[in-house]
């Protein structure tokens, strides 16, 4: 791997999510990064497989969190550059269905790895939507945030180990934050999402940074000095070392 660690994400919104703060982070532990994000909102893995099937140029191109281009495709991005890690992830609403994953999941890592071979394989698990988040397809899971949550898991558990490909535990650490005294909405702590189901900004967003971090870079997050813009810096610090702490423990 060069000094400089290349990411690509192949997602959506949640991709967009965890991309918020990444550079940022990085930088800050004096990691040098290129981080790329491929985004169409709510995209699925039953999508992404159709745009590489057509060479659609559907995507918006982020680089670094900054929005650079739209109308690109995957194949155009993954020429770009000799990619050191590469992400996809199944759309939120799906992400606890299992047979929402196949044979989406295959043709995509099949592509990639045709593309680009050398390069470390990611998935995304995603997390489950707020306790009381207003959306309609959260009927899929009884509107129930621990039933959502592990189903998720169970997903994200079989595929991992059909492919051999680690998976970013980002549903993990969040769902293991709402349950301390900062995030535990249902006692009266701040919401770990912004609308039911994207991350609050700047904290769920932070945390979530922090875990890619250290999953793609091994990055401590206790080494991180970079605190978002308007946020308070000692709930940063209790994420910062709540996340290492987590990831130590092995929650992957």
């Amino acid at each position: 791997m060069s000094s400089l660690i290349k990411i690509l994400s192949i997602g959506n919104s949640f991709s967009q999510d965890a991309h918020g703060y990444l550079h940022q982070i990085l930088s800050s532990a004096g990691v040098d990064s290129l981080c790329v994000d491929l985004i169409i909102g709510g995209c699925t893995l039953e999508t992404h497989s159709r745009n590489i099937e057509n060479n659609s140029r559907n995507y918006i191109l982020e680089i670094d969190s900054i929005q650079s281009k739209s109308n690109v495709s995957i194949e155009e991005i993954l020429d770009l550059y000799d990619w050191d890690v590469i992400t996809n992830q199944q759309a939120s609403l799906f992400s606890g269905v299992e047979s929402s994953f196949e044979p989406y999941l295959g043709r995509v890592l099949s592509y990639i790895d045709s593309k680009s071979p050398s390069s470390r394989k990611f998935l995304q698990k995603t997390w489950a939507y707020e306790s009381d988040a207003e959306l309609d397809w959260f009927k899929m899971y009884d509107r129930d945030q621990l039933k959502m949550y592990r189903q998720i898991t169970e997903c994200f558990d079989k595929f991992s180990s059909k492919y051999g490909i680690p998976y970013i535990p980002s549903g993990d650490v969040i769902q293991a934050l709402r349950g301390t005294e900062y995030f535990n909405y249902t006692q009266g702590g701040l919401k770990i999402t912004r609308d039911g189901f994207h991350l609050n900004i700047p904290y769920g967003r932070y945390a979530v940074g922090l875990t890619w971090a250290k999953m793609l870079a091994d990055v401590d997050p206790e080494d991180v000095t970079y605190v978002p813009e308007g946020a308070d810096a000692s709930i940063c610090a209790f994420i910062r070392s709540f996340v290492s702490d987590f990831l130590k423990r092995g929650k992957n």
